[in-house]
């Protein structure tokens, strides 16, 4: 049934002082799901008891607010493509095109979400990818053929352990009262006293556990775990050329890095 038959029986009813939740459930008992909601009655029948007498929806000027055509489609896809980080107001000033449509046209059309990106240590060169490439195919090659087994793998991560524990967030808050101002709690500052933790593991559990000195010197980075490792007999690991600057690296950075090294 068009809007207008809908809104003809809803300008009628309130002249006998029927409120719109009844009108919605009578229009709901006579066109069970083609009915009109709830918000769309009350909205109408508001309006007529104001004075309103066209049933018809208002004019709008400009364009229609979902314009899915191909061109459409089209013109937000480039602007993506031209700019992966570009916000709906970007899209609007590039497009002229609705919020709603381009909404519509980026989930429903388009099948993309926005997510945020995942940072890293730093951006590696051609070379580099390749150089990781051929090692991780070395690697699954000597998984394969047995030379290799999972439980040789040893990988690690570095942590910085602060000395003064502020808690979570949820632990912070408090109870006050209607005038009382918001308690407060001192940040954590980046120059308090803290100690940089090295952990090296493998499926079996921990195989190195380093805490770095302050102002430690390059070669100190090397020794100390190199040290340590030869006395653990049980999980004994060989320190190549090549390795020991992937374990410097858990010192001299605060990135996040996850590296693999094998036991020979």
């Amino acid at each position: 049934m068009p809007d207008e038959f809908n809104r003809y029986y809803i300008k009628i009813r309130p002249i006998l002082e029927i409120d719109a939740k009844t009108i919605c459930e009578e229009l709901t008992t006579a066109l069970g799901s083609d009915a009109p909601a709830y918000a769309t009655v009350a909205k109408w029948a508001k309006r007529f008891r104001e004075g309103r007498e066209d049933v018809n929806d208002d004019f709008r000027s400009g364009r229609p607010i979902l314009v899915l055509t191909d061109e459409n489609i089209e013109q937000v896809r480039k602007v993506i493509e031209d700019d992966p980080h570009s916000t709906y107001d970007d899209i609007i000033a590039v497009t002229s095109l609705s919020d709603g449509t381009i909404e519509r046209i980026i989930h429903d059309c388009l099948k993309m979400r926005k997510v945020t990106s995942r940072w890293v240590a730093h951006k590696l060169s051609d070379e580099q990818k390749q150089q990781q490439l051929r090692v991780c195919r070395q690697n699954l090659a000597n998984f394969q053929t047995g030379k290799w087994r999972l439980s040789d793998v040893i990988t690690g991560d570095e942590t910085w352990i602060y000395h003064r524990q502020i808690g979570r967030t949820s632990s912070n808050t408090t109870w006050i009262t209607e005038n009382e101002p918001s308690r407060t709690i001192v940040r954590r500052n980046r120059s308090e006293p803290k100690t940089l933790f090295c952990l090296f593991f493998k499926s079996n559990g921990p195989v190195l556990i380093h805490k770095v000195k302050i102002k430690s010197k390059f070669q100190d980075c090397i020794r100390t775990p190199r040290e340590k490792a030869d006395r653990i007999i049980l999980n004994m690991i060989s320190f190549y050329t090549d390795i020991e600057y992937q374990i410097c690296s858990y010192y001299l950075t605060t990135a996040r890095q996850h590296r693999t090294i094998l036991s020979p």
